[in-house]
């Protein structure tokens, strides 16, 4: 589910002696941070400002996505209500890939609910299987279907009236004695080729 470069990590051995990494939606990790299980989170989704000091990793664009053989070119409708009738592939509560998509759909009048049919997947390459054998459609980060797209097994079928942009962002607790360290990493992942940036569509989590 992500792409995590290490390459970083090279210039920062005296900084991290010892690495655990996991994998957890923006929700579990903002809970785990809170708690003081992890240090810091690669995250997708919101996140209290005022409690925890971030850094902007990247902007992503949020796209809509389904099979090649399902669409006769690229493209996406006019409008976001002219793919309702489709099924929905999408994550689970509190992933913030699907908060994001609740939040643009709710300005709209609009829910997951209003889509032909839904699907929870806790998992993006599980879901992009699904997209690429025609089970439906998703909305994700264009960077974790880049692949797809290239291949020419996946379609962009964003609407014209749904265009969107969020930031991933590297999130820890304000007050951290480590906060120019988790700065400075940040800095070093902005500073690599735009293709081994991290980019998320689970979060990362780190513990030292």
């Amino acid at each position: 589910n992500i792409f995590f470069p290490l390459q970083p990590y090279q210039q920062f051995t005296n900084f991290f002696l010892y690495m655990r990494m996991s994998v957890g939606n923006t929700h579990e990790l903002v809970m785990r941070l809170e708690a003081g299980d992890i240090d810091f989170a690669l995250v997708e989704g919101s996140f209290d400002r005022e409690r925890f000091d971030f850094a902007t990793v990247s902007r992503e664009r949020y796209v809509a996505v389904g099979c090649v053989d399902e669409f006769d070119a690229p493209g996406g409708p006019a409008s976001l209500t002219n793919l309702l009738g489709r099924r929905l592939i999408l994550r689970e509560e509190g992933s913030g890939t699907r908060e994001i998509l609740e939040k643009h759909l709710a300005a709209r009048d609009l829910a997951v609910t209003d889509f032909a049919g839904v699907v929870e997947l806790e998992s993006i390459p599980t879901i992009k299987a699904c997209v690429r054998s025609g089970a439906g459609i998703t909305f994700m980060y264009r960077v974790a279907a880049a692949e797809e797209l290239a291949r020419g097994e996946f379609v962009d079928i964003t609407p014209v009236d749904f265009f969107i942009e969020h930031d991933f962002c590297l999130i820890w607790q304000r007050g951290s004695q480590y906060a120019p360290r988790y700065r400075a990493l940040c800095k070093a992942w902005r500073s690599l080729p735009r293709t081994q940036t991290p980019a998320s569509h689970d979060a990362k989590d780190t513990k030292r």
